[in-house]
């Protein structure tokens, strides 16, 4: 069963943004622009979405997948769109979850340095809110679905616009979503400074440095630093998807369906 996101501009166009192997998707947007959700080129296709369902296999233990990241990081956006890819497949069998890099530093507007600037922090707090009070219920196959898509729609465009709260809107809802009161306040407020603080000092206690660093079981497994380094099993979709299967199979000591594999893979 296929359960893409479609990035904006329809199946054909995300299909080929998904395949470059190196850089972000590109796009016809000019920086004065704002994606319009009520337009058709911006439309999600409801049969294509990721949506949250419920299956026998939400009780089984997930495998945890964290992506070390910076939200205006070229290779952020990269990893975060061959990943939804591996979701694709595996979706279902993940926990997966996005960590920011930066450095602590009490002198910053939100108490921490990021790299490509303060509108950083606020694109890493956005995404951080969201996936807060955006996360379905655990019982739910795939609970992250929602925050996620959000994730892939900021990311479509120049990274310069990230951080935007005309974009972050849009995207709320491109995703069906709106834009509220809890999650303007989390970000606006010490909630959303106190969440970033959190997750660079997991990402400082995990070791990353490097965005973006994939982890899988918590193992760093491939980073993307200009191009994919430090991959002992791969870097492609298959190759992370072969490593989260593997995961999952020691995680729950099963073997799997060949039949319920073919399905995914469909």
């Amino acid at each position: 069963m296929r359960l893409l996101l479609l990035a904006l501009l329809g199946s054909s166009t995300l299909s080929l943004s998904l395949a470059l192997p190196s850089t972000p998707a590109s796009t016809s947007l000019q920086p004065d622009e704002q994606p319009n959700p009520h337009s058709p080129s911006f439309a999600l296709q409801p049969d294509a979405l990721r949506l949250p369902t419920f299956d026998a296999s939400a009780s089984s233990t997930k495998v945890p997948v964290t992506l070390g990241v910076m939200s205006k990081c070229p290779d952020a956006q990269v990893c975060e769109i061959l990943f939804d890819r591996v979701l694709d497949q595996v979706g279902s069998m993940v926990d997966i979850s996005l960590t920011y890099i930066g450095s602590i530093d009490k002198e910053d507007k939100y108490g921490v340095h990021c790299m490509h600037g303060e509108s950083e922090c606020l694109g890493n707090i956005q995404q951080l809110c969201v996936a807060k009070y955006w996360q379905g219920p655990s019982g739910e196959v795939n609970p992250w679905a929602d925050w996620w898509n959000f994730v892939q729609c900021v990311n479509y465009g120049p990274t310069s616009r990230i951080g935007s709260e005309d974009l972050a809107k849009s995207c709320a809802k491109v995703v069906k979503h709106e834009w509220n009161h809890q999650i303007e306040h989390c970000v606006s407020s010490d909630e959303g400074a106190e969440l970033l603080q959190e997750s660079v000092k997991k990402a400082k206690a995990m070791s990353l440095v490097k965005s973006c660093t994939v982890v899988i079981g918590g193992k760093a497994v491939c980073i993307h630093d200009g191009t994919w380094k430090q991959c002992p099993e791969g870097h492609e979709v298959g190759d992370f998807t072969r490593q989260i299967k593997a995961e999952y199979k020691r995680l729950n000591q099963v073997d799997y369906n060949s039949e319920a594999d073919a399905d995914e893979e469909e």
